[in-house]
């Protein structure tokens, strides 16, 4: 996929989460021309465990 990123933001508006473990929403566009970006979830847990997926509303 390529891609370019336009924004990352952590589950909380500090960064800070109350549990061990990485939530992001990763924001990316395919299309420079594209109006909105595609989200994907990324979550690494307190194990290491990775998952990436695609944000559905």
């Amino acid at each position: 996929m390529k891609a370019y990123v336009t924004d990352i933001r952590p589950e909380t508006s500090d960064g800070v989460a109350s549990q061990p473990g990485l939530f992001a929403t990763i924001y990316l566009k395919t299309d420079p021309t594209a109006g909105e970006p595609e989200t994907w979830t990324v979550l690494i847990d307190d194990i290491g465990d990775i998952k990436v997926e695609r944000e559905t509303n």
